[in-house]
């Protein structure tokens, strides 16, 4: 899409290279990425272990999503990073460009975007600091924000086209290609689904699984024995992350049931939106278990930290 070719070609202008262009745009929306997943951890010695440990579960889905290949999956992801680092910092407008950038980067997640931008409009009217104009006004500003560069875009589509005639038929095309890559229905293809779901399973690879499945014991744990809930309204928590985890399910899910193509790339990609976020989710309410007066709970606290730690370093 426009949001990875057009940098693509702004940059050969500069190198009069397309391969080093293209090599020198997607490295830097991996850069990017990994600079944004850094904006969501606490800024303290414990948020740049908290970091790592991020980091080392991502590594696997480096090397399914090579980040110098020209693909638009990663970009996406990076878009969707930056709209959730965007709602986190109240920016209502950044949030929904960097929703239209993920599209024109992959129309495969439309969906994924839609529910990410129902999810922040609904966080918008639970937020009880915005009486009833100034939800409106920041509802309005949101969808308009989406909506404003995928209209330019689409003008300038149309133009380019040549007229109404050129782009009703590149409409009709462009359907019947997203048609072809769809399932008639997932129920007919069990076995090709099981294939898809074994291919992504071991992306990340038995470690990294393991240590998702402590985060969840983890954090499970950590709310039961909770002191003080106030505690736990921090910037990481589910409020802020449930949209973008939410989508990364939702890419997840369209791959397994939706999707005829059997490239887990993009199944891979949504990795980057949740495995990390569930790390942070878990390992930063274990951190207030270490905080607290009890020498048994703070015990509890240090040793699921080393279980999540344990199988992520020896991957």
């Amino acid at each position: 899409g426009p949001s990875v070719l057009l940098p693509i070609w702004a940059v050969s202008t500069i190198v009069q290279n397309t391969l080093l262009a293209s090599r020198l745009v997607m490295a830097g929306y991996f850069v990017f990425m990994l600079t944004l997943l850094y904006q969501l951890v606490p800024k303290s010695n414990f948020g740049r272990f908290t970091y790592g440990l991020m980091l080392m579960a991502v590594l696997p889905i480096v090397k399914a999503t090579n980040p110098l290949f020209v693909l638009g999956e990663p970009p996406a992801i990076a878009f969707f990073l930056l709209a959730t680092v965007a709602m986190k910092r109240g920016k209502i407008s950044l949030t929904g460009v960097a929703l239209a950038a993920v599209v024109l980067c992959k129309i495969n997640f439309v969906m994924a975007v839609l529910v990410f931008l129902f999810f922040a409009l609904i966080s918008l009217a639970l937020d009880h600091r915005n009486g009833a104009q100034d939800l409106l006004r920041k509802a309005m500003r949101l969808i308009s924000s989406f909506v404003a560069p995928l209209l330019v875009f689409e003008t300038y589509r149309f133009f380019s086209l040549g007229g109404l005639t050129a782009y009703r038929t590149n409409l009709r095309e462009l359907r019947n290609f997203v048609d072809s890559q769809r399932l008639d229905h997932w129920s007919t293809s069990a076995g090709f689904l099981g294939t898809k779901l074994t291919s992504i399973i071991n992306i990340p690879g038995p470690l990294v699984w393991a240590a998702t499945g402590i985060c969840f014991i983890a954090y499970s744990m950590a709310i039961v024995f909770n002191q003080n809930s106030y505690e736990f309204q921090t910037p990481e928590n589910p409020t802020t992350l449930a949209p973008a985890l939410i989508s990364g399910l939702i890419i997840l899910g369209t791959f397994l049931f939706l999707a005829s193509a059997p490239w887990e790339r993009q199944a891979a990609s949504s990795f980057y939106l949740f495995l990390p976020f569930i790390i942070l989710l878990a390992v930063n309410r274990l951190r207030f278990l270490t905080l607290t007066s009890s020498r048994r709970i703070r015990l509890i606290g240090v040793l699921m930290i080393l279980l999540i730690s344990i199988p992520l370093g020896l991957k």
